[in-house]
C-alpha cells in the first residue's frame, strides 16, 4: 500500500533524482536534529559540477546518520547505470581524480554514487562497484581516509521508505500517486495560494485554544504552539474555524521556515480531504505507518468529529510514530480528548485588506476597504468579491445587496431558478444532496418547495458547487461561506410562504432537515421573518411550548433559535428554573440539561442579561449532587467570573454584586458558591475557558478582559477591598475569606504587583486577628520570590513578613498547626531568604517537626492558652497536629490533665 520499490526509484529522470537526494539528506539531517543548512545542491543538472551533485558538511566531527555516511559526505547522482568504466570515467575524467576526492580524503569524508538504473545483488556490489570505486582513488594521497560507497535503487528505495513524505513525493514524481494525498509542494494544500506566496500575519489574537490568558494567540503565536505539539510523535491537534477564515492556508504555514522558528519537517507532512475520499483511507494509512515504525505528520481536512476520534484513538497507540491535525470547517461544542482544539477566528478588515493588495492589485483602496468590511474576515469571500471587480469599475457605492449579487453570479449571465434553488437550499444549515428518494430524502421537499424536480434541483446544486459556494462532504452539502448563506436565507424567508417552509421542514421522520432549519434560523436573528418562525415554536401552542419536557430533537432546535429571541428565551428558563418546582434540577442525564447551560452562558455574555443568567447557573450548580460533574454548571458558573475568558462583558462591580447576593442566602451551598466565584475573581495566572463562544451570528469574543494597566489594577482593588470588608466584619464567612486571600495571596503579589494595596489589607487583617495563613503565604512568596527580579518586591514581602509574624507563644502555635507539611513554615529563616535555588527539605521537615513538638510540651503547662488553641485544633486537618500531640504528651505530667 505505502511501499516503495527499486522499479519506482528507476522512473526518475536525473533532475528528480538529484531533488530525491536533497530531500533525503534533509529528512535525516531534521531527524538527527543537526542543522539542514549543511546541505547544498544547486545549478542546472546538466552543468558541470565537479563531480558534487549534494553535499552535506556538517561542523560536529561526530555528526552522521545511517545514509550520510561521515560529516562531510558528497553524492553524485546518476539516472543511468554504472559499470566499471562509467565509475572510472566519473571519478577520473582524462585519467585524472576528480578534486573533491582530494578534499575529501583530507577530512576523512565519503563519496558516495547514487544510481537510480543499476540494481545489484551483494558479490557485484562489492566486487564490481565499490572495488572500482577503490581503483579510482589508490593513487592519491590519505585514501585510507575516504569512506566509498555505491547506493543503487534498491538501497535508494530503503533510505526513501524511513520517510513517508518522501514515499508520496517519489510517487507523485512517477505518475502513480496515492489517490487523494498529497506531499509538500507547490499545489498543497488546497489553499489557493503557491508555498512561495508570503503569508500575512498581524498582531490581532485571531487563534484560540481555550487556554491562553488573554483569550486568544496571534497567529504566529499559535503556529509556533501547534509546531511544539505535532513536533512530537502522538501529538494531535484540531483546527475548526468557519470555511473562508484561513484555516487550510495556516496548516500550510506551519511547515514554512519563513515564520517563526523550528518549521515542521516538510517531508513528513501527508495530506488529505476526506471529500476526495483518499485511497488508502487515514485509518488505514495510519495503522500501516504505525505498523512500520514510520515517522509522518497527517493532515485530514473536513474531518468530522467522529472520524477525528477514531484517528485520535489510533495515534495514541503505544509504538506510534505519527502526528495528526485534523480540520473542521464548523464550530461547534467539539472538543475532543486528548485533543488540543485551535479555533481560528475571521481576520480583520486590515489584513484582508493586504491580502487583497497581494492578490488583485488592480482593485483600489477604496475598494478594497469596502470588500474587507462585506466580507466580515472571510478571506474567501472578499477574493471572490475582487473578482467580480473589472478595471474601471468601482464597487464602494455597491449595496450589499448588490455587492451579494455579484458574489452568486461571478461575472455570468444571471439565472433566476439557480438563485431559486440557492435560496430554498440555504435555507437549511446543510442537506443530502444525493439521495432522492425514501421517507429521509431531503433534496425532494426541498425541490418541491422550490417549484422545482429533484434532478433539477440536482443539476443547479452541482452548478453552485463549481462556483465554489457548496461544500461537500460525502452526500452532505452546505452553503458557505455563511455571509452569502445568511443573505440568501434571508431572502427565501421573505419569498416563501413561511408556512410552506416549515411544512417542507417537518417531513422527514428523524427531524434532521428541521433540526438543520432551526440551526440557520439561528443565525438570523435580525429577520423578521425567523422572528416569527421562533415566536410561534415558543408560544403556548408551539412545539417547544414546554422546554422542561423535550426530546433530544427539540432541546436541539431550543439550543439553535435561541439567539433569535435571547429574552424570551430567558424568560422560558427563568420558569423553568426558578418558577417550575415541577422539574427536577438535580437530574444531572437530563435531556435538556446541558442545553439549558450553554443558553444561560451565552446569555451572559450581555451585561444586561448576566445577573439573571448567572443566579439560574447558580441555582444549577446549587442543584447538582456533590461530586458529581457530568452535565454540571459548575465551571461554566465560576469562569463568569474570573478576569480573562469569562464570557461576559458585565463588569467587576456588577459580578460583584451577584457574589455579594449569593453570600447572603440563608441556604449553605448558596454562600459556597459564592465563595467559589469570589475566589475566582481573584484568579491573576492560569486561566481556562470555553473554546466555543459562536451564538449565531450575534458578535461574540471571550468576554471583556483589561485593555490598560489602569483597568487591570481597578479590578483586583475592587475585588480585594471587597474581600477585606468581609474578612474584617462578623459575617460568618470571614474566616473562609481569610482563608481565600491566603491562597491567592503569592499569584496576586507577582502579577499584579499591587505591594501597597496588599500590604495594607494583609496588616488590617493581622492588626482585627492574627492571620496566620496570611504570614504562611508571604513567607512562601519569599521562598519562591526570582530572586533576579526587582529588589524592591523581595525587601517589602520581607518587611511585611516581619510584621504578620507571630508574637507569643499562642500564635506560634496556631501557625505551626495550620500549616501543611510542605508550607512556607517548614523552611527556617536562612533557608527562607536563600530561595528555593537553596532549599534542603530534610533539613527543614526535621527542624519543623522538632519545633512542633516543642510547642506541645510548652503549652502542656499553660492550661489558659491551651484551653483557647484545643476548640481551635477541631477546624485543623494537618498533620502536624500528631506532632503536636506528641509534644502535648510529652510534657504533660498527666494526659488527664489536658483532656
Amino acid at each position: 500500500m505505502f511501499e516503495i520499490e527499486g522499479s519506482h526509484i528507476a522512473k526518475l529522470n536525473d533532475t528528480d533524482l538529484r531533488t530525491l537526494i536533497v530531500r533525503l539528506c534533509e529528512a535525516e539531517l531534521r531527524q538527527a536534529g543537526l542543522p539542514l543548512s549543511a546541505v547544498t545542491a544547486g545549478g542546472n543538472q546538466d552543468a558541470k559540477d565537479g563531480g558534487v551533485d549534494v553535499r552535506v558538511q556538517l561542523i560536529a566531527k561526530h555528526s552522521k546518520t545511517d545514509f550520510i555516511r561521515c560529516p562531510n559526505t558528497v553524492f553524485q547522482s546518476k539516472a543511468s547505470e554504472m559499470p566499471r568504466g562509467k565509475i572510472l570515467k566519473e571519478m577520473r575524467p582524462k585519467g585524472e581524480a576528480r578534486n573533491v576526492l582530494y578534499e575529501l580524503a583530507k577530512v576523512s569524508g565519503a563519496y558516495i554514487i547514487a544510481s537510480s538504473k543499476d540494481n545489484t545483488s551483494d558479490e557485484p556490489l562489492e566486487n564490481d562497484r565499490r572495488k572500482t570505486m577503490h581503483d579510482a582513488v589508490a593513487d592519491i594521497p590519505n585514501a585510507d581516509n575516504l569512506t566509498l560507497d555505491f547506493y543503487d535503487q534498491t538501497r535508494l528505495a530503503t533510505w526513501v521508505r524511513a520517510h513517508p513524505g518522501v514515499v508520496a513525493w517519489v510517487r507523485e514524481k512517477i505518475g502513480e500517486p496515492f489517490s487523494g494525498w498529497q506531499v509538500y509542494g507547490d499545489d498543497w494544500p488546497k489553499s489557493g495560494e503557491p508555498i512561495e506566496a508570503e503569508y500575512l500575519l498581524d498582531e490581532q489574537c485571531r487563534l484560540h485554544d481555550g487556554h491562553s490568558q488573554e483569550g486568544g494567540l496571534s497567529v504566529e503565536h499559535g503556529i509556533q504552539r501547534i509546531r511544539e505539539i505535532l513536533d512530537k510523535p502522538k501529538g494531535v491537534v484540531r483546527l475548526v474555524g468557519l470555511s473562508g477564515t484561513g484555516k487550510t492556508r495556516l496548516i500550510q504555514a506551519l511547515f514554512d521556515v519563513r515564520i517563526g522558528s523550528n518549521a515542521l519537517p516538510t517531508e513528513l507532512a501527508l495530506y488529505t480531504d476526506i471529500a476526495d475520499e483518499p485511497d488508502p483511507s487515514p485509518k488505514d494509512l495510519m495503522c500501516h505507518l504505525i505498523s512500520n515504525r514510520q515517522r509522518a505528520i497527517l493532515i485530514v481536512d473536513n474531518c468530522l468529529p467522529e472520524t477525528h476520534r477514531s484517528l485520535t484513538t489510533i495515534c495514541a497507540e503505544t509504538h506510534s510514530t505519527l502526528s495528526l491535525i485534523s480540520v473542521e470547517y464548523d464550530v461547534g461544542e467539539d472538543e475532543p480528548e486528548k485533543t488540543e482544539v485551535y479555533r481560528l477566528e475571521p481576520s480583520t478588515d486590515e489584513l484582508i485588506e493586504r491580502l487583497l493588495e497581494q492578490r488583485m492589485p488592480q482593485t483600489s483602496q477604496v475598494d478594497r476597504r469596502r470588500m474587507a468590511e462585506l466580507s466580515g474576515g472571510n478571506a474567501r469571500l472578499a477574493l471572490a468579491l475582487a473578482n467580480t471587480v473589472k478595471q474601471g469599475v468601482s464597487v464602494a457605492k455597491l449595496t450589499d445587496n448588490e455587492l451579494f449579487k455579484r458574489l452568486f453570479h461571478q461575472g455570468k449571465d444571471k439565472d433566476e431558478n439557480l438563485l431559486k434553488a440557492a435560496e430554498v437550499c440555504f435555507l437549511v444549515y446543510s442537506f443530502d444532496g444525493e439521495t432522492l428518494q425514501g421517507e429521509e430524502a431531503e433534496l425532494p421537499l426541498l425541490a418541491n418547495l422550490a417549484g422545482m424536480t429533484p434532478n433539477q434541483l440536482f443539476f443547479y446544486v452541482t452548478k453552485l458547487k463549481r462556483r465554489r459556494l457548496v461544500q461537500c462532504r460525502g452526500q452532505w452539502r452546505a452553503v458557505l461561506p455563511q455571509a452569502l448563506a445568511i443573505w440568501l436565507a434571508r431572502r427565501a424567508l421573505e419569498d416563501f410562504p413561511l408556512q410552506q417552509i416549515e411544512a417542507a421542514m417537518w417531513q422527514t421522520p428523524s427531524g434532521r432537515l428541521l433540526r438543520s432549519f432551526s440551526r440557520r434560523l439561528g443565525y438570523l436573528h435580525d429577520s423578521e421573518e425567523a422572528q416569527k418562525i421562533v415566536r410561534g415554536w415558543l408560544s403556548p401552542q408551539g412545539c417547544l411550548e414546554n422546554i422542561g419536557q423535550l426530546t433530544q430533537l427539540g432541546v436541539d432546535m431550543l439550543r439553535n433559535i435561541a439567539p433569535v429571541l435571547p429574552e424570551l428565551i430567558m424568560e422560558r428558563l427563568e420558569h423553568l428554573i426558578i418558577y417550575d418546582n415541577a422539574v427536577d434540577l438535580s437530574n444531572m442525564y437530563s435531556v435538556g440539561r446541558g442545553t439549558w447551560i450553554y443558553i444561560l452562558k451565552s446569555l451572559a455574555y450581555e451585561p444586561k442579561h448576566f445577573d439573571r443568567a448567572a443566579i439560574m447557573l447558580a441555582k444549577l450548580v446549587i442543584a447538582e449532587s456533590n461530586g458529581s460533574n457530568y452535565n454540571s454548571a459548575r465551571n461554566s458558573f465560576k469562569r463568569l467570573f474570573q478576569l480573562y475568558l469569562s464570557g461576559t462583558h458585565a463588569n467587576v462591580e456588577q459580578r460583584l454584586r451577584v457574589v455579594e447576593n449569593l453570600l447572603k442566602d440563608d441556604d449553605s451551598t448558596s454562600r459556597e458558591l459564592g465563595m467559589e466565584a469570589l475566589s475566582a475573581l481573584l484568579i491573576s495566572a492560569h486561566f481556562s475557558g470555553s473554546s466555543d463562544h459562536a451564538f449565531g451570528a450575534r458578535s461574540r469574543n471571550y468576554g471583556w478582559q483589561p485593555s490598560n494597566p489602569t483597568e487591570f489594577i481597578h479590578w483586583y482593588w475592587e475585588v480585594i477591598m471587597f474581600c477585606q470588608n468581609l474578612a474584617l466584619s462578623d459575617a460568618l464567612h470571614s474566616t473562609r475569606v481569610r482563608s481565600i486571600l491566603a491562597v491567592q495571596f503569592r499569584s496576586l503579589w507577582i502579577k499584579t504587583e499591587m505591594y501597597d494595596e496588599l500590604e495594607a489589607m494583609a496588616l488590617a487583617l493581622n492588626k482585627q486577628l492574627f492571620w496566620s495563613e496570611g504570614w504562611l503565604a508571604v513567607r512562601n512568596t519569599i521562598y519562591y520570590h526570582d530572586r533576579t527580579s526587582p529588589s524592591q518586591s523581595l525587601s517589602r514581602l520581607c518587611d511585611l513578613e516581619k510584621a504578620l509574624h507571630p508574637v507569643n507563644l499562642l500564635q506560634n502555635a496556631h501557625a505551626y498547626l495550620s500549616s501543611e507539611m510542605w508550607n512556607g513554615i517548614a523552611i527556617d529563616d536562612e533557608e527562607m531568604e536563600r530561595g528555593v535555588d537553596g532549599k534542603s527539605p530534610e533539613k527543614s521537615i526535621n527542624k519543623t517537626y522538632n519545633i512542633t513538638i516543642d510547642l506541645g510540651k510548652e503549652l502542656a503547662t499553660q492550661k489558659v492558652l491551651l484551653d483557647e488553641l484545643l476548640p481551635k485544633l477541631v477546624h485543623i486537618k494537618s498533620y502536624r497536629c500528631v506532632e503536636f500531640g506528641r509534644g502535648l504528651a510529652l510534657g504533660a505530667d498527666s494526659l488527664a490533665d489536658i483532656w
